[in-house]
């Protein structure tokens, strides 16, 4: 099976580059993205970057968009699956899975990339 490569969206991007301080341009591939709401939910990402770490990133921002009121963290890790392991466990309801739970169901295939289940 062909690997797929997944590029940084505009929101990855600007979270990414400045909330977190870092360069999305050195982003190898997205590995697994729950999407989030502007004034709602959050996002969150697997990332692995060129130089072989990873990281879990999650952020943030109100109604306006990024570059107002918004906000972001990416924690680093030495494997993909560490990295899920840092993400949130948010499970406040026993009928849906948590942003960690997605996040390894799309890593392994499971549960198709980019879908937030709710």
């Amino acid at each position: 099976m062909k690997k797929i490569i997944r590029k940084p969206d505009s929101d990855l991007e600007y979270c990414f580059d400045n909330d977190c301080n870092l360069n999305s341009k050195d982003i190898k591939n997205v590995l697994a993205q729950v999407p989030g709401e502007a004034d709602d939910m959050n996002w969150h990402w697997i990332v692995e970057m060129k130089d072989g770490k990873f990281y879990y990133v999650t952020g943030g921002c109100d109604y306006t968009g990024w570059g107002c009121r918004d906000w972001g963290e990416a924690k680093v890790a030495t494997t993909a699956m560490e990295a899920i392991l840092l993400a949130e466990n948010d499970k406040y309801d026993p009928e849906k899975k948590s942003i960690k739970d997605q996040l390894l169901d799309q890593l392994i295939g499971k549960q198709p990339y980019g879908l937030r289940e709710e």
